[in-house]
């Protein structure tokens, strides 16, 4: 069922508060960002980089490594933290974490909040990981994938026009 089709259905309802109702569940289930779990902000240069690749590139700047992402992660306990506590920690969130930075060079920062992803670039790529054992949730907003090329794009969100494209 198409947008217009889904209009006139709700039209057809006499009661303008299931016509509310029905036009809230009929955009929720148009719009891409309800139908993925996962978002990564991006560039221009990206965008135009993914598209030539056929998927998503490797993240340059990993979230253990970012200190206001940590923050949110591990609240203030992360400044009490010694440096072999953060790795041992990370190490139990993230499988394919061995404590070396090295071991994270083929991952993908994402999050799970739409808005926070329009914060990191020009567009917003909503994802699907393939098989999904290759995700590490960090927490209800970060997640961190590996490899990268189990990171598939389902969606673009053009952030500046406010668009979804294909």
């Amino acid at each position: 069922m198409n947008f217009l089709e889904l209009v006139n259905e709700v039209l057809l309802l006499e009661d303008p508060i299931a016509q509310m109702k029905a036009l809230s569940q009929a955009s929720e289930s148009i719009d891409p960002r309800y139908e993925y779990e996962y978002f990564r902000g991006i560039s221009e240069e990206d965008l135009k980089e993914i598209q030539e690749k056929g998927h998503l590139l490797p993240s340059r700047d990993l979230i253990p490594e970012d200190e206001e992402v940590m923050e949110q992660v591990f609240g203030s306990e992360y400044y009490e933290m010694s440096e072999r506590q953060l790795r041992s920690t990370l190490k139990g969130m993230i499988p394919w974490y061995d404590g070396r930075p090295s071991s994270l060079k083929n991952s993908v920062n994402l999050t799970k909040d739409f808005e926070n992803a329009k914060g990191y670039g020009e567009y917003v790529v909503a994802v699907t990981i393939e098989p999904s054992y290759h995700v590490a949730d960090l927490s209800k907003v970060y997640a961190i994938a590996n490899p990268y090329t189990s990171v598939k794009v389902g969606a673009i969100y053009d952030v500046r026009n406010r668009i979804w494209m294909s």
